[in-house]
């Protein structure tokens, strides 16, 4: 058990700490009644019109004048994909709501297990991200500070919008980039599998951060040869054409 414990890598080991030490402490604020507001308000409603409603159709979940709010739909402005990756881990953790018979308004769920389910998982991309991106780091052998930049990824605007703001998208962008990039980049053949990854990857991070994968497509340009490979067979055709269509769906809410 000692021996496995040495093993995991020490910046995995950090946040691993870093994670237990915001449980202990958040509560504090997770648990701090009051309502939801602005933009974190909008990435919550896109998680929990998926976790309760099995759905995307925002019209009849809540009735709310603001700004950041389409009239014509009842959609929230903000791009929905970290709402949408996160809503399976907001459903799971409603479910320990429903055995206590908790009763919440849809745009007041602080105090809920639903809500922790929501901070659950910023917290496990994040751990993935940095995991992608330590295997990157593994790939193209950099091992010369390689501690000291990972600690100040964490400890840069990322440790603030993955405990505070963790409503926000910064965190699940973090995690599609590395994870994208990982894709490319591993030494092992790009098999049609791993391009069917990337299909889904460019989809979540279009609608989770639309500038940012604009800037992603680069990657297309500089991988093209393994793109090329595999662009003709069909299964995946129809999985960018089907990307596309809902795409579309959701541009239209």
């Amino acid at each position: 058990m000692k021996k496995s414990l040495e093993n995991i890598p020490t910046f995995i080991k950090t946040i691993f700490l870093f994670i237990l030490l915001t449980v202990l402490i958040k509560p504090i604020w997770l648990f701090d009644y009051y309502t939801l507001n602005g933009d974190d308000l909008s990435y919550w409603l896109h998680a929990s019109t998926l976790a309760f409603d099995f759905d995307i159709d925002y019209q009849s979940d809540y009735a709310l004048n603001l700004e950041t709010i389409n009239e014509k739909f009842n959609t929230p402005f903000h791009p929905p994909g970290a709402g949408y990756l996160s809503a399976p881990f907001v459903f799971i953790f409603s479910l320990f709501d429903n055995l206590k018979d908790v009763e919440f308004q849809r745009t007041s769920p602080i105090g809920t297990f639903a809500y922790a389910g929501y901070f659950f998982a910023t917290q496990l991309y994040l751990v993935l991200g940095f995991y992608f991106l330590n295997k990157l780091f593994e790939i193209n052998l950099i091992q010369k500070h390689k501690k000291t930049i990972f600690l100040l990824t964490l400890f840069s605007t990322l440790i603030h919008y993955s405990t505070t703001r963790f409503l926000m998208s910064h965190t699940l962008e973090f995690f599609l980039v590395s994870y994208l990039v990982y894709n490319f980049e591993k030494k092992q053949e790009f098999t049609s599998l791993d391009f069917k990854k990337s299909i889904l990857l460019f989809f979540f991070l279009a609608i989770t951060r639309p500038s940012t994968f604009i800037i992603s497509l680069c990657l297309l340009l500089m991988h093209r040869k393994k793109i090329l490979e595999h662009i003709k067979d069909l299964s995946n055709i129809l999985l960018i054409v089907i990307s596309c269509l809902i795409y579309y769906l959701i541009s239209q809410k």
